[in-house]
C-alpha cells in the first residue's frame, strides 16, 4: 500500500478524497440535527434524506453518459467546487421559515455528486498499474472507514461548539481542498476519454447522449462480469435496506439500547470496515478476487444472522466489527474487477449504473422492511437479510468464475 500511496497523482487523489469525505461527514451527522432542532419534524429531518437520495435513483444511470464524454479530471474539479459554491447557501437557513433551502441544496449536491463518483472510480486505473489496483480500492476505504469514525464526533463538536455555519464552512472548503488536489494530478494524453468514431458523424446532442445510454445498457448485459456481480450484489442490497429500516428498532427493541448504543454499532462497523481496508490492501493481490467476494458475502450474511440473535451486547459488537471486515473485502474486489473488466470509455457508464441499482434495490428492500418488519418482526426479517447475504454468496460463486474467465482483459466492447 505504500508503493501506491508512493505514486504521486494517487496521492494527491487520496489526500483530497480524505479531507473532502471528512467534511462531509461533518455536515452528515450535524445538519440533520440542526434540521430537526429547528422545525421539530421529523417528517422535515426525513425530507433532506429523500432529497439527497432521489437523484441516485432518476439519474445515476445518465450521468455515466457525461461522465465517458467529459473529460474526468475536469469533470472532478468542477464537481468540487460547484458543491463548495452551492453549500454556501445553507448559511441562510437560520430559521424555520428559511429551512425550505436544505431541500434543493441537498437534492443539487446528490446531483453534482452523480458525476464526482463514477469519475473517480473511472480514473483510479489511470493512476496506477492494474496489479495495484486492489491496494488503491483499499486506501479508498480505508480512508471512507477513518473519516467514518471520525467524522461524525468531530461534526457534532463544531455544531455544539459554534454552530452549522463552522460546519458549512469547514465542508465548502473541504471541496475546495479535493479540487486542488485533483488540479494537481498529471495524466497522460490517453487517460482522457476521447470521442468515439460516430461522434465525429453530426448528430444532434440528444442523440448521442441516448446513444452512448445504449451502449451502457447493452454492456451491463453482455459483459458476464458486469451483469454477475450485478446481480451478486443486487441481491445483498435488497438486504441491506431491511438492515437499515430496523437497525434503530434492533437496538432499541432487542438490546434495550439508546442513541448511545447506535453509536457504538456505528463505529464497531467503522473499526471494522478501517481494519478490512488494511487487510485486503495487504493481502489482496494473493487471493482470488471472486473468491474474496464469494467468501466475504457469505460469512457477512452468517455474521448478521448471529448478530441479531446472540442478544448481548459486546459479542454483538465483535460481530458487527468482523462484519465491517467482511463487506470490505466484497467491496474493494467488486470496484477492481469492474474497472478491470470494463474497457475505459465505459467505466463511468458502468460505475454510474452500478451505483443506481444499488440504490433502487436498498429503496426496495427498505420498503419490505416498512411492510413486513410489523409482521414478521425485527429479528426474523433481520435474518433474512442475512440469508441474503448468504445467497449473494452462492451466486457470486455460481457465476463469476465463468465470467472472469470469459472476460480476461478490458476489451468487452458494446454493440
Amino acid at each position: 500500500m505504500r508503493k501506491v500511496l508512493g505514486r504521486r497523482n494517487f496521492a494527491l487523489l487520496w489526500v483530497g478524497g480524505l479531507v473532502s469525505s471528512l467534511g462531509d461527514w461533518f455536515l452528515f451527522i450535524a445538519l440533520p440535527f440542526y434540521v430537526y432542532d429547528l422545525t421539530g419534524s421529523a417528517l422535515a429531518t426525513g425530507g433532506m434524506f429523500i432529497a439527497e437520495s432521489l437523484p441516485s435513483i432518476l439519474f445515476g444511470s445518465i450521468a455515466g453518459v457525461f461522465v465517458d464524454r467529459w473529460d474526468r479530471r475536469w469533470t472532478m474539479i468542477l464537481a468540487d467546487l460547484l458543491r463548495g459554491v452551492l453549500l454556501l447557501l445553507l448559511l441562510f437557513a437560520r430559521s424555520a421559515e428559511t429551512v425550505w433551502l436544505v431541500y434543493p441544496v441537498s437534492f443539487v449536491q446528490a446531483m453534482i455528486g452523480l458525476v464526482f463518483g463514477p469519475a473517480k472510480s473511472a480514473l483510479i486505473p489511470s493512476l496506477v498499474d492494474e496489479d495495484d489496483l486492489i491496494s488503491a480500492n483499499s486506501l479508498s476505504s480505508v480512508s471512507t472507514e477513518l473519516t467514518r469514525l471520525v467524522g461524525p464526533a468531530l461534526g457534532g463538536a463544531l455544531l455544539g461548539l459554534l454552530g452549522l455555519v463552522s460546519v458549512v464552512l469547514a465542508d465548502s472548503l473541504s471541496f475546495v481542498f479535493s479540487a486542488a488536489m485533483v488540479a494537481l494530478i498529471a495524466l497522460p494524453p490517453a487517460s482522457t476519454p476521447s470521442p468515439t468514431t460516430s461522434d465525429k458523424v453530426a448528430a444532434s446532442p440528444l442523440t448521442t447522449v441516448w446513444r452512448d445510454f445504449r451502449e451502457g445498457l447493452s454492456l451491463l448485459r453482455q459483459n458476464g462480469v458486469v451483469s454477475a456481480l450485478l446481480a451478486t450484489i443486487g441481491v445483498f442490497m435488497i438486504g441491506q435496506g431491511i438492515i437499515n429500516v430496523l437497525i434503530v428498532p434492533f437496538v432499541k427493541d432487542v438490546l434495550h439500547g439508546d442513541a448511545a448504543v447506535l453509536g457504538w454499532v456505528a463505529s464497531a462497523q467503522g473499526i471494522g470496515g478501517l481494519a478490512g481496508g488494511l487487510a485486503i490492501g495487504q493481502l489482496g493481490k494473493a487471493a482470488s478476487s471472486v473468491r474474496l467476494i464469494a467468501v466475504g458475502f457469505i460469512v457477512t450474511g452468517v455474521l448478521i444472522v448471529a448478530t441479531v440473535n446472540v442478544g448481548w451486547l459486546p459479542l454483538v459488537l465483535l460481530f458487527i466489527a468482523l462484519t465491517g471486515i467482511a463487506v470490505i473485502g466484497v467491496n474493494v474486489p467488486a470496484d477492481t474487477l469492474l474497472q478491470t473488466a470494463v474497457a475505459d470509455r465505459f467505466r463511468g457508464r458502468v460505475f454510474a449504473a452500478y451505483g443506481t441499482i444499488q440504490s433502487a434495490l436498498v429503496l426496495g428492500g427498505m420498503g419490505l422492511a416498512s411492510a413486513l418488519g410489523g409482521v414478521l418482526g425485527t429479528v426474523p426479517m433481520l435474518d433474512i437479510a442475512g440469508g441474503l447475504g448468504v445467497g449473494a454468496g452462492v451466486i457470486a460463486a455460481l457465476l463469476l468464475p465463468a465470467a472472469t474467465a470469459a472476460t480476461s482483459k478490458p476489451t468487452i466492447e458494446a454493440v
